[in-house]
Parts: structure tokens; sequence; C-alpha cells
């Protein structure tokens, strides 16, 4: 089914199929967030649970239940993860392993849903998660009204509260977050 969206960027509208974004890839391959969809990868003959991507040259695994999320993350391996199943792992691994999961989930819903909706180029596998998410922030901001992005990016189900809060404030410097009142969002 087509639906019509309009982008961040004012006047930006594309015609895209609606997506599931109840789930995030877990990839092997880049340390970085994958910006790619279960359904943008191709099928492997005989294996509903796995698929092939062409840019990691890996195959994929979808994640339905916990032994198999343990045994695809100790052996390194790339995964589709279900918000369900990622809310189910709290508390069964390691703290600081949840906490990397947790801020990837976020990341991933901000970046999949403004690479679908708008602002293709964070798709270019060059450029650093960091480098993406300053990309994003400054589209935001360069808007006469953020708010109306802020706003539009929650209304897709991203939390922009903590993108802002638990992810800028900690990996960007203070002259990127002045400059762009990261703070007064956090607050306000």
């Amino acid at each position: 089914m087509e639906q019509k969206w309009t982008g961040i960027s004012t006047g930006l509208t594309h015609n895209i199929t609606t997506y599931d974004f109840d789930n995030f890839i877990e990839c092997e391959v880049s340390p970085d967030i994958c910006p790619l969809i279960w359904d943008s990868f191709s099928f492997i003959e005989n294996f509903e649970d796995r698929r092939y991507c062409k840019y990691c040259d890996k195959t994929v695994y979808k994640v339905d239940n916990m032994n198999l999320f343990k045994e695809l993350q100790d052996n390194n391996k790339c995964m589709v993860i279900s918000k369900e199943i990622f809310e189910n792992v709290n508390g069964k691994i390691d703290k600081e392993k949840y906490a990397l999961l947790k801020n990837r989930l976020k990341l991933s819903e901000l970046f999949l849903v403004v690479k679908h909706y708008s602002y293709e180029s964070n798709i270019n596998k060059n450029r650093t998660y960091k480098e993406k998410l300053k990309d994003i922030v400054i589209e935001i901001f360069s808007e006469p009204e953020p708010l109306i992005n802020i706003e539009w990016l929650e209304n897709k189900g991203v939390d922009m509260r903590f993108i802002f809060k638990e992810i800028l404030l900690k990996e960007f410097d203070d002259t990127f977050i002045k400059k762009y009142k990261i703070q007064n969002w956090i607050s306000g």
C-alpha cells in the first residue's frame, strides 16, 4: 500500500511503501547503525528466518527467541531483532551490552524513519553513525521551526528526548550542543 509522506525538509515529498519499524538490525560488519530493514534483504531459498545482505555480503538472521539471540550475539552474527525480543533481554545480558543495544535501537528508529521518509544520504556506508546523526541534527535545526521536525519524528515513533539526552549530550562536543541548543530541547 502506497502512502504519501512529507519528509523533514520542507517540500521534500516521497511516495513510499509503509515500512515496519518494529525491528532493528544488529550488524556484525559495521560498528555503526545499520540503516536497512528486513524487507530490503534478499530472500535465501528454503530459509524463512534468514536473508542475504548485499552490502555486507553476510547472512542476516531473524531472531524470534532469547536462545537464538544469545547464540547469534555470542558468534557475532548479523540479526534482525524485534522490539519485543529486545525488551526480553533486559536483565538477561550484560548491562553494558544492553545499554549499547538500547542506543542502537533508538538510533535505528531515527535513521530508518529519516532515511525512508526523506533524507537519503544517511545510507552512505563511508560515514560513521556520529556523522550521520550530526547531519540529521543539522537538518532538523536548519528549519525555521525545528519543533515541527522533532514532533514529526516523535509521531513516527522516534524517542527524540532519548536521542538528545542519552546520545547527543554524551557524544558531541559542547560547541555543537550549544550551537543547536540541544540542552533546551531536553529540558523544554
